[in-house]
């Protein structure tokens, strides 16, 4: 996968993982403008492997700023101030909506899983897609960073080559679950323990990278590998568990190619300032892109005219979000609160932590994301299902 480079970088901001999560939100947008029937675009069922790209991506990243001086409660605090001011706005939003609406369903026990973001450990639809149905992909991200102190040591004593082959192993379980039971894949789409392995890989690309490794394959090596892959899941009628774990370690791979290319200095297009920004508030519009899709729904608009008006509408309320909501809260819940907790508490302690730095998609979000899928009992205002072969119908 990678050959050595040399000692160790010096690390630096990669504006490249930036506009990466740009891209990632993209396609999770095309999956959602094909799947609520705005637009029928082929090839779009492969965008839900967006959220893999920022579970990846959200792994890789979290590895690059570790900062071992950080206290393990300063790093959850900073994943916190990341996550949860614009999950809960978004969230909020939703249950007015749903409310007026009169759907999908709201019970106290949905409200409580999306409050704490436990949803995605229910075995229950209507509570893993309820309300805000992408939020599902925060609550393994919530996971997940709770596990990042704790899985970066024991990753960083194991030899490269077992990291890898351990990885794959662990991507390639859930696999052959759905392969061998195909109802397991409703629960294991969403279910933070299956989607874990994906965030594992990205630490440990993540790891390869910061020990001065680099990828053997070069950028038109990569980009023929997704084109390959996509095309042959399109021809053969794949299904996304199978296109995911073909994807993600050409992913893993594009991300360290994308790092390199920014430790050198060279701007190219994934530099473009548009991009940056876009990757800058591509959280907030995950978060927000599916209400805007399913509000774009209910009026007489259709087709190019509703799909232009759902992305212009998403990126205006996303970037609104973003500089109004998750800046200003990040940035008083880190600096504010987390330099008086560090004064309090004196000398940090714990193991590797991240700082600040270029940040993960979804809930670093890491990634997200994603395909949001629904509740098989939702009604037409629920979130859809996990995508399955033929496409489903918006009810």
């Amino acid at each position: 996968m990678a050959t050595p480079a040399g000692p160790a970088v010096v690390r630096r901001h990669l504006p490249s993982l930036t506009a990466v999560r740009a891209i990632a939100a993209a396609a999770v947008l095309v999956f959602h403008l094909d799947y609520w029937q705005v637009l029928d675009i082929p090839g779009a069922y492969y965008g839900s492997t967006g959220v893999a790209l920022f579970f990846v991506l959200s792994g890789f990243i979290l590895t690059w700023t570790a900062n071992a001086a950080l206290p393990r409660s300063g790093f959850y605090l900073r994943r916190v101030a990341r996550i949860y001011p614009d999950h809960l706005v978004t969230l909020v939003a939703a249950l007015v909506i749903a409310l007026v609406v009169g759907s999908p369903p709201v019970t106290g026990r949905i409200i409580g899983a999306n409050v704490l973001l436990l949803q995605a450990w229910s075995l229950d639809p209507a509570v893993v897609y309820g309300l805000n149905g992408v939020a599902w992909s925060l609550s393994c991200e919530l996971a997940f960073y709770l596990a990042f102190p704790f899985l970066l040591p024991l990753l960083r004593s194991w030899s490269g080559r077992t990291r890898l082959v351990v990885t794959l192993v662990a991507l390639a379980i859930p696999l052959v679950a759905t392969v061998v039971a195909p109802t397991t894949y409703q629960v294991l789409y969403h279910f933070p323990l299956a989607r874990f392995p994906e965030f594992v890989l990205g630490v440990v690309a993540g790891l390869a990278f910061v020990e001065g490794h680099r990828s053997r394959i070069p950028w038109v090596g990569v980009l023929g590998i997704f084109a390959a892959v996509l095309v042959a899941a399109e021809l053969t009628h794949a299904t996304e568990a199978v296109a995911r774990v073909a994807l993600v370690l050409p992913f893993a791979l594009f991300l360290m190619l994308c790092a390199e290319r920014d430790l050198r200095g060279r701007r190219g297009v994934l530099t473009h300032r548009v991009l940056i920004v876009a990757g800058s508030a591509s959280y907030a519009f995950y978060l927000v892109h599916e209400l805007v899709i399913r509000r774009v729904l209910a009026t007489p608009l259709t087709g190019v005219l509703a799909a232009a008006v759902i992305t212009v509408a998403a990126a205006a309320l996303a970037y609104a979000l973003y500089r109004f909501v998750e800046e200003p809260a990040r940035h008083l819940v880190v600096n504010r609160w987390g330099r008086g907790r560090r004064a309090s508490a004196g000398a940090p302690t714990g193991a590797a932590q991240a700082s600040p730095g270029p940040t993960a998609p979804l809930a670093d979000a890491g990634a997200s994301p994603t395909a949001d899928p629904a509740a098989a009992t939702a009604t037409a205002n629920a979130s859809p299902s996990p995508p399955t072969r033929p496409r489903s119908r918006r009810p």
